[in-house]
């Protein structure tokens, strides 16, 4: 699966995946967390994921 990476401001990136014609966006959380919003490819979301910030936690 061909997939593109593109570093965003403010320490943001987006993953593109061609072949589902799919972007999975990452951003910091006030928690110290990540945040992953996952879009269908007619841009809605999908998914939304955010992690605790805590070392060795689960999102």
């Amino acid at each position: 699966m061909p997939r593109d990476t593109e570093r965003l401001t403010d320490g943001c990136e987006r993953v593109r995946d061609a072949s589902h014609q799919a972007d999975l966006v990452t951003f910091g959380a006030e928690s110290g967390g990540i945040v992953w919003l996952g879009r269908t490819k007619t841009g809605d979301v999908a998914a939304i994921v955010v992690t605790s910030g805590l070392p060795g936690a689960k999102a």
